[in-house]
């Protein structure tokens, strides 16, 4: 009886994401889009372009040098 219910829960959260879909176009290899890339203005290391988790098709660089240097642009 306990299980019938909890297993009604879980589907039904399921049943809430179907429409879900991760966020794709990571881009490691930002020379292969014809990306430039960028370094680090505040330690010098290169920087990597990752995709922005709320906001699907937009993206921002990173420091490669993270967690040490915590620097960020917009693209």
């Amino acid at each position: 009886m306990v299980v019938d219910k909890i297993m009604e829960y879980v589907l039904s959260k399921r049943n809430d994401h179907l429409d879900w879909k991760p966020n794709t176009g990571h881009s490691y290899n930002e020379e292969s889009q014809g990306i430039k890339p960028r370094v680090c203005s505040s330690c010098g290391r290169s920087m990597t372009r990752r995709p922005n988790k709320f906001k699907e098709g937009t993206f921002w660089w990173g420091c490669s040098g993270y967690p040490k240097c915590k620097y960020t642009e917009k693209e």
